[in-house]
């Protein structure tokens, strides 16, 4: 009837049109389904709860009812006005949408008898209720067990909304899934505040033993406790815990006799307990009733239900802390119910109530389900053209399906579903639900809630908490009182006790202050040797401090509070334990032949306080009739000179002191706060293998070692300019720090250039402050000080200088101590920076000795620089590799008149001020080529890394320590790579098989890329990203070298095992997809800088790769047009593969590459052109993939072969 009178309103000729159209209106309207799924849940129902899992029931009904567009639900022009999903439907390989909805059936019981009873009547109606499903969401933990075991045997999809414990995962059976947060994590972040901001030290533990959820929740607490809490505050500990049956439950008072009152018994601070609701209630009003003072107490299920402060009361429900999986202030939101406020208004405008955590962990999982169905079907194409649900889950001829890789897939819809909720990656209006590989949702935190002036609120998370935490609770308020007021004599009896106390109080203050005054020196002696003193029980010594053959000392290493440190013995001080062996003084005469041995002689026991005199003798005059001339004076090494040439040294005896005076040096070390000074934890006495009455120092471990040993090591670590700039700003800073102090005052504190400095793991220099540096002068003892016995007889050298002294010094300049360590410190930094002039001979000079000299002849020293402390190769090198500005302060610094050399904080302004100058200048001199050595293995410096992992402007903008500017490129190829079924192969293969497998894979690719001058992106995993036309121009063969780049890889994948010692399961398979366009590189970031590519080449190049097949190369139009002009034999062996739909692209016409059997020629490119390079394959490996395995291809220019 329609179609006539549609051919009566149309031209007759035109009747025909319209008949198509009809039909065509026709096929579509059948080709649309609609699927009705049944899904069910046993709940329980009734005024007794059982479970507590009744809430559940309400968030499944909601989300259904949403869903199918129910009456009475949310109206559909609301959710379209806030831009929410109305209808779930199902997308074929067609593009045709299915409608789904889902038919909701609850199987309610009412609890009754006893937990056996209610067990079995449980157990018959979920055996029933599987028959008649299609899916199945779970109710409680309680119950979970047998769920689980129904829905295994009956091979059905059980989908748990509330089910925490992880026992229930762990059997891996592949039907049963969970959405909520394990329950292991619900008292952890509790944990952590109880012990870090509540001040709690005494934690007692509660719960029921034969429920899952209960024990695991207080297990994994207090193993929690014992991993974690006790390290972040040593002196937290579980005082006591008591585990019960649920049969001790029912006994009257049991919870307030045998939990509460031993918990007050054992003095607890705060409380955990895992049981049910009813207990909670209990355990909340016994503790109210009784006055117990709590700083935190934690229940598990009662504080999150809507009831709990009308039932215990608000004075005992005030500041309970639980978890739960949801709270409306949380975050979250979804597509379908949108934000969390919204799905609370929208379910409290249905129901009348504010959903709770069940109700919406509930909806979530309805809505999780419905996005696995939807997304199940996106490869198949439904053959029949009416089904229903029945059909399209278990009749696998009314489907037909392919799998990621093409092939055909072999089962049912309704695995199809299972697969894809496996994989499902989805934000929800509880969180992200993301499955392990138990199924169970590893995405999603629990969060901490609190009751606060009634209302349940979240305090954790920080980033979703409304509320801060209140810890430790407040002590609940007293009582008032009310009662006459009473008085004594004339006065009120508050007036009278008040006088009373005052009166008694400062009599007791005056007593008090009498006693403290005379035990303050005694006590602060003590508390000084309690925090400093370490005893040897607390070091786990790795190895002892050792002696060496010339007599020093090598530190050693032990364990202290779990921390590295070192041992340094304090060889330069001697202890009142050894001074019995000390009083004999040592005398070391030796015997030079002229002045220039001087430098020479003052480098003996540059490290220590020693005062050596300098004697020269006329070797023909008798030593009576000589006449000394004094030039040492106030610095640690002092020399004296007579007319001759004989030196006579005599260094005075080390200095003695009592222990507690070594603890004041290492208490006055400890004050000295700086980033680049060693930290000095303590001392100890009388170490294993030391001498006796030997102290020795404990510092922080430096993991590098001292700067001395990593410059000798220069084969293990190279310190480019950099870190060598690095380092000597960090000392200079320090030193600079160190002589501006007032308290301590400080002499010289390097001993000999650079030896006191080592180095830390990320490579920054820290100065050791010699304790002898910190002995104060004769007649110079602070009240400090003198509390630990000082006195004139532990006097230091005489270089060390008053407070007043100290002033004085800083209006003229630096003190002689700072250009002591000012001219150590520049011939430290000139052997660093030219480390092969080191072994040449020059002199050496110890601390404060060429400021001294001044009757010495500044060239005395053979091959010295003249004026200078270093030699004159040292300032050629200098001159040769670095920029003036540098150079005039390191001779400054190593001037021979101390008064031209500057302080240490003009040397650490200039260094800041040319740090870019003196980087630029080092980077661009000649470099010498190190000897070779047959028996080192070549190393991959700290430049070539970098210029290998960035192009090269890239890498020299990163060197000169600015970010580098994006960078367009007009015209590259890109490649992209991933391996066929690794998802599965991961399933089958250990870690660390996997990783070999890469690595494996990768070195080939990467061998490939080196030749033909490409340049690696990035790997993700097994993506393989590589560009041509980037790091070197190659704009007339890039694509040629990415097809011919392309093949090896196919080739070398396709050789290369998945596991060797597995040989079943092949060889490696992958797909490769190219395309070429303009791209935009660019370092984004500030950690883990990388070289990345964006526009939308690179989008097109990775939908090539993932539209391509197993074993296959596609590439688009685009690079296929560059191929016809650059490599036409490859071109003409491609095979179009039509149009195809690219997501984001709509249509795009694409091409299978395959190697052509005829040589590439490269026309008139000349043979040392920089995109030919990587062609040339000298020297490979065996059995690795190359240009001649590929069909013996080869490069001919100018009737030149290239292999």
């Amino acid at each position: 009837m329609i179609m006539n009178l549609l051919c009566f309103l149309s031209a007759r000729n035109q009747c025909w049109l319209w008949l198509l159209l009809y039909s065509f209106f026709c096929i579509k309207i059948a080709r649309a389904l609609i699927f009705t799924f049944q899904v069910g849940a046993v709940i329980e129902d009734g005024e007794k709860v059982c479970t507590g899992i009744a809430d559940a029931h309400l968030g499944y009904k909601f989300a259904v009812d949403r869903m199918n567009g129910v009456s009475g639900s949310t109206p559909l022009s609301e959710q379209k006005r806030r831009g929410l999903v109305t209808q779930m439907f199902i997308k074929d390989a067609e593009g045709n949408e299915h409608r789904v909805s889902f038919n909701y059936t609850r199987v309610a019981y009412e609890c009754a008898g006893s937990y056996l009873d209610n067990f079995a009547l449980h157990q018959g109606l979920m055996s029933d209720l599987v028959n008649q499903t299609h899916f199945l969401f779970g109710s409680s933990p309680v119950q979970a067990g047998i769920e689980n075991d129904i829905a295994h045997k009956a091979r059905k999809l059980l989908y748990h909304c509330c089910v925490t414990p992880d026992a229930y995962y762990a059997q891996d059976t592949p039907y049963i899934f969970g959405a909520p947060a394990s329950n292991s994590k619900y008292t952890l972040q509790a944990l952590k505040s109880m012990a870090l901001a509540g001040g709690v030290r005494k934690l007692f533990v509660f719960y029921l033993e034969d429920n899952e959820f209960t024990e695991s929740t207080c297990l994994s607490a207090v193993q929690y406790v014992n991993d974690v809490v006790v390290h972040l505050a040593p002196d937290f500990q579980i005082v006591g815990s008591v585990k019960y049956n649920a049969d001790k439950v029912q006994v009257p008072n049991f919870i307030e006799e045998t939990v509460v009152e031993e918990a007050v018994r054992l003095g607890a601070e705060a409380i955990i307990g895992c049981d049910g609701e009813r207990t909670g209630h209990i355990v909340a009003e016994a503790l109210a009733d009784r006055g117990v003072y709590l700083k935190s107490l934690f229940l598990t299920v009662a504080p999150a239900r809507k009831d709990f402060v009308a039932t215990v009361g608000p004075r005992a429900a005030e500041n309970v802390l639980s978890a739960v999986q949801w709270h409306p202030s949380m975050g979250y939101a979804d597509s379908f119910f949108g934000t969390s406020a919204g799905y609370t208004s929208d379910f409290e405008a249905v129901f009348g109530t504010e959903p709770s955590y069940l109700a919406a962990m509930a909806s979530a999982t309805v809505f999780s389900l419905a996005v696995a169905i939807k997304g199940a079907f996106e490869r198949c194409t439904f053959t029949q053209a009416s089904m229903d649900a029945d059909a399209l889950l278990f009749d696998t001829s009314a489907i037909a399906c392919k799998d990621a890789i093409g092939q055909k897939y072999l089962g049912n819809g309704y695995d199809l579903i299972r697969k894809s909720l496996e994989v499902q990656s989805l934000e929800t209006v509880v969180g992200r639900i993301e499955f392990n590989q138990h199924r169970r949702n590893v995405a999603k935190e629990p969060a901490i809630t609190q009751i606060q002036s009634g209302v349940l609120e979240c305090v954790m998370p920080l980033e979703f908490a409304n509320k801060a935490i209140v810890m430790p609770m407040p002590a609940p308020p007293m009582e008032e009182e009310s009662s006459q007021e009473e008085h004594i004599g004339d006065l009120p009896r508050d007036a009278f006790i008040i006088v009373v106390v005052v009166i008694l109080g400062v009599a007791l203050l005056l007593a008090v202050g009498v006693v403290l005054l005379l035990q303050w020196r005694i006590r602060h002696t003590s508390d000084i040797f309690s925090q400093l003193h370490v005893p040897l029980d607390q070091l786990d010594i790795i190895h002892p401090p050792e002696r060496l053959a010339d007599g020093s000392w090598e530190s050693g290493k032990a364990k202290f509070c779990s921390s590295l440190v070192s041992l340094e013995p304090l060889s330069e001080i001697r202890t009142s334990a050894s001074m019995a062996t000390a009083q004999v003084k040592h005398r070391h005469p030796l015997s030079v032949s002229s002045k220039d041995a001087v430098c020479e002689a003052l480098s003996l026991e540059a490290s220590s306080s020693a005062e050596v005199s300098v004697e020269v003798l006329d070797q023909e005059d008798p030593p009576q009739s000589m006449e000394k001339q004094v030039l040492s004076s106030k610095l640690d090494m002092g020399v004296n000179f007579v007319h001759g040439n004989t030196l006579n040294l005599k260094p005075h005896t080390t200095p003695h002191m009592a222990y507690s005076q070594v603890l004041s040096l290492v208490w006055q070390c400890q004050r000295l706060q700086h980033p680049s000074i060693v930290p000095v934890l303590g001392a100890s006495l009388s170490l294993p293998s030391m001498p006796p009455g030997m102290a020795v120092l404990i510092t922080e471990c430096q993991e590098l070692g001292s700067l001395s040993s990593v410059m000798e090591m220069d084969d293990l670590m190279v310190l480019d300019i950099v870190k060598q700039l690095d380092v000597a700003k960090d000392i200079a800073q320090a030193l600079a720090y160190l002589h501006t102090k007032e308290d301590p005052n400080l002499g010289a504190v390097l001993p000999n250039k650079l030896s006191g400095v080592s180095l830390n793991k990320y490579c920054r220099a820290k100065v050791h402050v010699p304790l002898t540096a910190l002995v104060p002068d004769s007649g110079k003892i602070t009240k400090r000080q003198s509390r630990f016995g000082w006195g004139a007889s532990q006097a230091s050298s005489p270089s060390r200088m008053s407070k007043q002294g100290v002033q004085e010094a800083r209006v003229k300049g630096p003190s002689a101590g700072e250009r002591a360590d000012v001219l150590q410190y520049g011939l430290g930094v000139v052997d660093m920076l030219a480390p092969q002039a080191a072994s040449q001979p020059h002199s050496e000079v110890t601390s404060g000795s060429y400021s001294e000299l001044r009757n010495l002849s500044p060239s005395s020293s053979s091959g010295s620089a003249q004026g200078l402390g270093i030699s004159t190769s040292q300032l050629h090198l200098l001159q040769s590799r670095h920029c003036p500005a540098l150079i005039e302060l390191l001779c400054q610094c190593c001037n021979l008149d101390a008064q031209q050399r500057p302080s240490f904080a003009q040397v650490f302004e200039r260094l800041e001020l040319h740090s870019l100058d003196i980087v630029h200048a080092a980077q661009q001199a000649p470099s010498t080529t190190p000897s070779f050595n047959p028996m080192q293995p070549p190393r991959q410096s700290a430049d070539e890394l970098l210029y290998d992992l960035f192009p090269a402007q890239v890498a020299d903008a990163l060197k000169s320590g600015r970010l580098p500017d994006p960078e367009p490129y007009p015209c590259v190829s890109l490649f992209f790579s991933d391996i066929v079924g690794y998802t599965e192969l991961c399933s089958k293969l250990s870690p660390l098989q996997v990783m070999a497998m890469l690595h494996r894979l990768y070195m080939r690719f990467d061998q490939l890329a080196q030749e033909l001058d490409l340049f690696k992106v990035e790997t993700i995993g097994d993506a393989y990203m590589c560009v041509a036309n980037l790091r070197s121009p190659q704009p007339e063969c890039h694509a040629a070298l990415m097809a011919a780049f392309a093949f090896g890889c196919r080739k070398a994948a396709n050789e290369e095992f998945v596991c060797p010692s597995q040989p079943e399961l092949g060889c490696i398979h992958i797909r490769c997809g190219i395309h070429a366009g303009p791209v935009m590189g660019a370092v984004v970031g500030t950690l883990n800088r990388r070289y990345c590519l964006f526009g939308d080449t690179v989008n097109v190049a990775s939908r090539m790769e993932s539209t391509s097949v197993c074993d296959n190369i596609q590439c688009s139009a685009t690079f296929m047009q560059l191929l016809q002009q650059q490599w036409p034999e490859a071109a003409g062996t491609a095979q179009p593969q039509g149009e195809r739909a690219i997501k984001g692209k709509g249509n795009m016409k694409t091409f299978f590459l395959y190697p052509p059997s005829k040589p590439w020629a490269c026309g008139n490119l000349p043979l040392d052109s920089g995109h030919l390079k990587g062609l040339r394959l000298t020297g490979r490996h065996p059995g690795r993939s190359s240009l001649r395995d590929m069909h013996d291809l080869e490069c001919v220019v100018e009737g030149q072969a290239l292999v």
